[in-house]
């Protein structure tokens, strides 16, 4: 069901609900799509759908941030709450003196009552001090400015369930695995992948049953039966669904270093 305002939209849209993408992911703002047939009208000015308003899926919550009509069709596009919150902060916040980077990003989150805040506790000092709006961009919100800056030290920064994420690849791979892929079960339909040493990661690719995968952006997974996919854990970059439809993908995403990944741990084989 999709709760909107506290209300159970579902059964108020009812068969107008043309589809659902719900799309979680490390690489942005993870999202939710719904497309609805509105032919009267009824639904446009049914106040239902409106810029702000919140949405509650499978316990997470989205903020309505754009509406799109096109003919008789609505796309309503809900995005993290979290990451909503964060973009209603603009304008220029200099800190003359800091450089420290999670030190920054945390004062940031931190103006976001009831936003959560993880990140790696290696020290990265930036060569200059760090702020919230450019010269180019003085009306920088928070959540673009936490995306440049983590993107300048080579770092992550993403949400998962009202908490931001903050730190590098190796940080969220060293968090311990917390669970192993197997294909061809009830869980795992198919996973297909892309190890080239000329690229600067490996790449994989996830089809199984959404209501058995229990796995955020962000988290650390081994491999079982895969060859070369096996023995080092790789990190759920993103998983997206249509919500009324079982199946989903998932895409996985690893550091290429060629002798480790690609080619494995020497093999007693004879070939």
């Amino acid at each position: 069901d999709f709760v909107v305002n506290g209300k159970n939209a579902t059964v108020a849209l009812g068969d107008s609900i043309m589809n659902a993408l719900i799309k979680r992911t490390l690489q942005g703002a993870s999202v939710v799509s719904i497309n609805v047939a509105d032919p009267y009208r009824t639904i446009l000015q049914s106040g239902i759908f409106v810029y702000g308003s919140n949405l509650t899926v499978a316990g997470m919550t989205f903020t309505a941030v754009q509406l799109v009509k096109a003919g008789d069709v609505l796309q309503m596009t809900f995005e993290a709450a979290g990451v909503a919150a964060l973009r209603q902060q603009t304008g220029i916040q200099v800190t003359s003196q800091s450089t420290d980077l999670v030190g920054f990003v945390h004062s940031l989150v931190s103006a976001v009552p009831g936003l959560n805040f993880v990140a790696e506790s290696a020290t990265v000092v930036t060569p200059i001090a760090i702020g919230r709006g450019t010269t180019n961009d003085p009306n920088e919100d928070s959540w673009t400015c936490t995306q440049r800056v983590a993107t300048s030290a080579g770092w992550r920064c993403f949400e998962v369930n009202g908490t931001i994420y903050l730190g590098s690849d190796q940080f969220f791979l060293g968090k311990g695995s917390q669970g192993t892929l197997y294909e061809r079960t009830q869980f795992i339909q198919n996973m297909d992948f892309d190890l080239d040493i000329g690229k600067a990661s490996g790449n994989a690719t996830v089809t199984g049953i959404a209501a058995n995968w229990g796995y955020d952006p962000g988290a650390a997974v081994f491999t079982s039966g895969m060859g070369p996919m096996d023995g080092q854990p790789w990190l759920v970059q993103d998983c997206q669904r249509n919500l009324f439809n079982p199946q989903m993908t998932a895409t996985l995403y690893v550091p290429m270093t060629p002798q480790e990944v690609l080619l494995g741990k020497p093999s007693s084989a004879p070939f």
